[in-house]
């Protein structure tokens, strides 16, 4: 029996993502299934908003900032790994990323913003390529 064919979709949010799995057909589509993944270290809180210092300051030592994003690719690769391996029954032909604000971090005046702008753009990124 071959596998069912199905599409994932995930919502990105800050340290974590929620994933759904669609089967059925365009015309009748199915929820399959549903569940959180990590993207950040849950042991670890500030994890979740990396380039956040202390009282909401942007966080602007490479040494921890580079520090935070390896921890972040790992944690969200070994996600990846799992969710697929939850999911191996199935054939997943496409995946979808649903996302906040793609706008430039750079074009931010504000620090505080311009650090949530970083951190919505390093958990897009950092999904898309584990995927």
């Amino acid at each position: 029996m071959k596998p069912a064919k199905a599409a994932l979709g995930i919502r990105v949010k800050s340290g974590w993502a929620v994933a759904i799995l669609i089967g059925g057909s365009v015309r009748s589509p199915q929820l399959r299934d549903s569940c959180l993944i990590n993207l950040s270290d849950p042991r670890d809180p500030a994890m979740r908003q990396p380039y956040h210092a202390a009282m909401g300051r942007l966080e602007t030592n490479a040494q921890e900032l580079k520090r935070r994003t390896q921890s972040i690719r790992r944690t969200t690769a070994k996600s990846v790994v799992a969710l697929l391996q939850r999911y191996v029954d199935y054939k997943i032909w496409t995946a979808g990323l649903v996302v906040g604000s793609v706008i430039d971090p750079d074009s931010i005046a504000n620090p505080h913003i311009r650090a949530h702008a970083l951190e919505g753009r390093l958990f897009r990124m950092t999904l898309e390529a584990a995927l």
